[in-house]
């Protein structure tokens, strides 16, 4: 039960048996044996079950929005809150409402939809090995290890029949792929089809390993100096390692999916006239989806008035796996102390990758070309004093635009929009000043008022919402399916590596002294640089290259320094201090000192210019000018200059960006000449990593261990972390667009204190 939310009730059990033989024979140490796993899950909730959800307000079109404001003209004078607000207080004073939406689960047993009726979903897989490993002593100073581990996947499934996916051909509806606007399939009807195992087992998992230890004996030459007479040792390993991922990745897509649950909406303008409907009036009714519970759902259905998600999961899902090397030297240095250098490697092929793939097309469409003329007009009407729009006046280097004049124009039964809706509109001219194609092709594409004039009665919704005549394009000319809001697919099309030099020094116990140090030098690459997501969503620039995306990942710290150690306090029992008193051990024995320093070199950080000039999906990078470089940047937002406040730290940004005001009020612009987001329509600007501020930590601990008796033990252990207290200020704000840019507005690394006791007998 979580206070404030409706329950949901949930469990996991796994099974799992293991069963191992190990047999010495002569040189050899054999390992053979098996591993079974099997986990499934359920999860059972209510949410809505089916109550309707009623939304109050007043729509711009509503005949009461310009009553309202004409009768309150001395409102609004600095912004629109005080209007809205007199909007929102009327609607609710009188109950006018714009919209009823229901959701209501399916029953797990008759699969009928039912209202007060819990929904229900279940997921499962399993997943069994076979291994074999021999090591063997080949010499005395030379071992060689090898085996093999045979890993069969099924698949993670579902556990009723209640769950869909809009499968094969149905994902891309009435295309056959992506960016073919105008190439249409013969499925133009696509469905959501019941799915229980969405991708195949995958049986195919032969997992080798290699490896070796060898101590040489070289007693002259370089060699001999080198590494010494039996004092080193030299190891080499391969390995392939195959894994799985949780429930939650596949569950994730599949409970996006149709079937369970039947949700509908009915819209003010849609489905009941606007300004009609009122809370004491009968609810209207709801075109909702699925109609019935069937084995497939038709996506395409008339009843819809807008798009719902789409999650498909490639049947050919592979099991992701892990290659693994390493060859390192370890060369004894003293009687207790030793020095390994190593090599350590790794890739990771068929990593899962979940994105929404209905990327906005602008290229085999036109629609970049007409975009650039779009903003010729726009610039050459304000030059001539014909106001800010970016209609075709046939002004000198002027030209038609009939994407636009097809979007905003009249068709059949329907007028053309108002200039302010069109090409007046102040959002499509900020899209335009701002080289944005994809947000504006993305809002094109998916509003209403636009996307139906330019398709008419050809698809199903703009039937709904009033349209009775075909538009002069094809309905996938800017989306592969205008019948989905997203084509979220899940493949296992992801490459990571990493590659690191690591060197660790290495002191026995000894004196009461223990100490090591580590030092790393790596590089972590891949493509797919999603940390947390459960279901491995990480977003590409664009589908058509995922090399684009391949850089460093969210844990590619470059250059990484530890060291640790703990002393044992010379007194009490044992000791060389205080040693035969047994009241004084108790008091001053069994005191152990700690510590941990580590100095990291800061994690990878995207500059992020936040403008979509290529496609819908993210952003485009960043654009540098009049020499200025990312390296530079750098600098200036690493180097923190003036006192701490509770308002920010600013840095070295002098040079170049603008700091105005003080206190709540300080605002700082970079000079958009030097650092600016990428604003050319149709192209990627520069990708640039910069690197978060150096890490430096200092931990400690003091143990102490008392005997009561022989069998009894206290022991009291005090730990604190970030000793010294030190504050760590992250890389500065690198917006190119923020009000707040090169300001740092927090600070972490505070002390931790952890105090622990334990008794032991």
């Amino acid at each position: 039960w979580i206070p404030n939310v409706n329950t949901d009730v949930r469990n996991n059990p796994v099974y799992q048996f293991t069963d191992t033989l190990n047999w010495a024979k002569g040189r050899h140490t054999l390992t053979m044996g098996g591993t079974f796993l099997h986990t499934s899950f359920y999860s059972h909730s209510w949410a809505t079950s089916g109550v309707p959800q009623y939304n109050f307000g007043v729509l711009a079109n509503d005949p009461m929005n310009n009553i309202i404001r004409a009768a309150l003209p001395g409102l609004n004078l600095t912004n629109n809150n005080d209007i809205n607000n007199a909007l929102n207080l009327y609607a609710l004073l009188t109950g006018r409402i714009t919209s009823v939406s229901v959701s209501t689960n399916a029953d797990e047993k008759t699969k009928e939809y039912k209202p007060f009726t819990e929904s229900m979903q279940r997921y499962a897989f399993t997943t069994w090995g076979l291994y074999f490993q021999d090591s063997f002593r080949f010499r005395p100073s030379l071992t060689l290890n090898y085996g093999l581990r045979w890993q069969f996947d099924g698949d993670i499934h579902s556990g009723n029949e209640l769950l869909s996916q809009p499968s094969g051909a149905n994902f891309y509806g009435p295309s056959t792929g992506l960016f073919q606007p105008g190439v249409l399939s013969s499925n133009q009807n696509p469905t959501f089809d019941l799915v229980v195992h969405p991708y195949k087992k995958d049986y195919m998992n032969p997992a080798p390993n290699l490896g070796f230890a060898w101590n040489p004996t070289f007693n002259n030459g370089v060699l001999g100096k080198v590494l010494g007479e039996r004092k080193s040792v030299i190891r080499g390993a391969y390995s392939i390692t195959f894994y799985n991922e949780g429930l939650n990745s596949i569950s994730n897509s599949l409970s996006g999916g149709q079937g369970f649950r039947q949700a509908g909406t009915a819209t003010a303008g849609v489905n009941f006239p606007i300004g009609s409907l009122e809370l004491r009036n009968p609810a209207p009714a709801i075109p909702v989806f699925p109609t019935t519970s069937t084995v497939t759902f038709p996506i395409a259905q008339s009843s819809f008035s807008a798009p719902v998600g789409g999650n498909y999961i490639n049947p050919d899902l592979k099991s992701p796996y892990v290659q693994n090397w390493s060859l390192g030297i370890q060369r004894q240095l003293t009687r207790s102390t030793a020095l390994e250098i190593r090599y350590v490697g790794n890739k990771s092929t068929h990593l899962w990758h979940r994105q929404n793939i209905q990327e906005v097309n602008i290229f085999e469409n036109g629609f970049l070309n007409e975009f650039i003329q779009a903003k010729k007009n726009l610039d050459i009407n304000i030059a001539n004093g014909r106001g800010n729009t970016f209609i075709n006046n046939n002004l000198a280097g002027q030209a038609a635009l009939p994407i636009f004049q097809t979007a905003f124009g009249a068709l059949g039964n329907q007028p053309a929009l108002a200039a302010g809706q069109g090409f007046g509109n102040a959002t499509f001219i900020q899209n335009l000043n701002q080289g944005v194609a994809g947000t504006l092709a993305q809002t094109l594409a998916t509003s209403a008022p636009n996307i139906c004039r330019l398709v008419g009665s050809k698809l199903p919704r703009c039937v709904t919402a009033g349209f009775n005549a075909a538009g002069a394009y094809p309905i996938n000319f800017f989306q592969a399916n205008p019948y989905l809001s997203t084509l979220t697919y899940q493949d296992s099309n992801g490459d990571n590596n990493y590659n690191a030099l690591q060197i660790d020094v290495k002191q026995q116990y000894s004196h009461g002294l223990s100490l090591g140090a580590n030092y790393v030098w790596s590089h972590a690459m891949g493509s797919i640089l999603n940390e947390t997501d459960q279901a491995a969503g990480y977003t590409w620039f664009t589908y058509r290259n995922a090399r684009l995306n391949y850089g460093p990942s969210p844990f590619d710290r470059r250059h990484v320094f530890n060291a640790y150690w703990t002393y044992d306090l010379p007194f009490g029992k044992g000791q060389r201090f205080l040693s035969n008193n047994a009241v004084l051990d108790r008091v001053v024995g069994g005191w152990t000192l700690g510590g941990r320093e580590t100095i990291a070199s800061g994690h990878p950080l995207l500059l992020d210019g936040g403008r979509s000039t290529v496609n819908n999906l993210t952003q485009a990078g960043v654009r540098f000018g009049s020499g200025f470089t990312p390296e530079q940047l750098q600098q200036a937002l690493s180097t923190v200059t003036g006192g701490f406040s509770n308002v920010a730290l600013i840095s070295n940004i002098a040079n170049i960006a603008t700091i105005a005001g003080s206190g709540t009020s300080r605002t700082s612009q970079v000079n958009p000449s030097l650092y600016a987001p990428n604003s050319t329509p149709g192209q990627y600007g520069e990708f640039v990593y910069l690197r978060n501020n150096n890490l430096y930590t200092l931990d400690m601990s003091v143990n102490k261990d008392i005997r009561i008796t022989e069998k009894w033990r206290l022991t009291l252990r005090l730990v604190a972390l970030n000793f010294l207290n030190r504050p760590f200020f992250n890389i500065a704000n690198s917006n190119p667009t923020s009000t707040q840019f090169g300001q740092i507005t927090g600070a972490g690394g505070t002390r931790t204190m952890q105090f622990r006791a334990s008794l032991d007998w």
